[in-house]
């Protein structure tokens, strides 16, 4: 009472206490709390705050675990409408929350939903970090992901080639990020009709697991 609801000690407070009632299975309870100090902080700081914004990712990850995913969508939903017209498309925190929907979207099997959340963020990372950055490269993978599915597999085929050039220059061989980024092009390769290709991807991916992991890791 003495700090307020909004304090930033308070909020730790709250946060905290909804992880213990989590770790002790009371997910009723934290999703309960956890909705109040969102409520408090909408109408204290505004839905463009940063600690709104962390409040909302806690809430929509309790509901994504208890299976709400309706709910977490919804919550992420009116989170992104209100930070695109608040903050702008651009701002981090507005991409923050569409990578969450998509990733939610992506966990769900609803790719034409998440298809346009990519593109815009795959947009959003080439200006802000390059074709080649990390985080680029793996949007990049992600949207590459949709499009195959969709049955686009030249331009899945077109995302990854990039994707492993780019990891080639920047990363290690046996990076997880360039490993993927082999299996996802290996994936397209078959999916177009050209094991000869795909081959040595999927072999040079395994050997460099088999080495870093070991040949009887589950990922190897």
């Amino acid at each position: 009472k003495t700090l307020g609801a909004s304090h930033g000690d308070t909020l730790a407070a709250v946060s905290a206490l909804a992880g213990l009632y989590q770790e002790q299975g009371k997910l009723a309870d934290a999703e309960e709390l956890l909705q109040q100090q969102l409520v408090l902080l909408q109408a204290d700081k505004g839905p463009e705050h940063p600690q709104t914004r962390q409040a909302v990712q806690e809430l929509a990850s309790l509901m994504t675990v208890q299976g709400k995913l309706a709910s977490a969508e919804g919550l992420l939903k009116r989170t992104l409408l209100s930070q695109q017209e608040l903050l702008g498309p651009d701002h981090s925190d507005t991409v923050a929350t569409a990578r969450s929907l998509t990733g939610l979207y992506l966990s769900e099997g609803k790719l034409l939903e998440a298809k346009p959340l990519l593109v815009r963020t795959l947009e959003h990372d080439e200006r802000l970090h390059g074709t080649d950055h990390e985080q680029t490269v793996s949007t990049m993978l992600s949207l590459a992901r949709v499009h195959q599915a969709a049955g686009d597999v030249a331009e899945a085929e077109r995302l990854c080639r990039h994707a492993v050039a780019a990891e080639c220059v920047r990363s290690a061989p046996g990076a997880p990020l360039a490993m993927s980024a082999k299996h996802a092009l290996a994936d397209a390769l078959l999916a177009k009709g050209k094991p000869t290709e795909a081959e040595p991807l999927v072999l040079s991916a395994f050997h460099l697991r088999e080495a870093s992991l070991g040949v009887d890791h589950g990922d190897t």
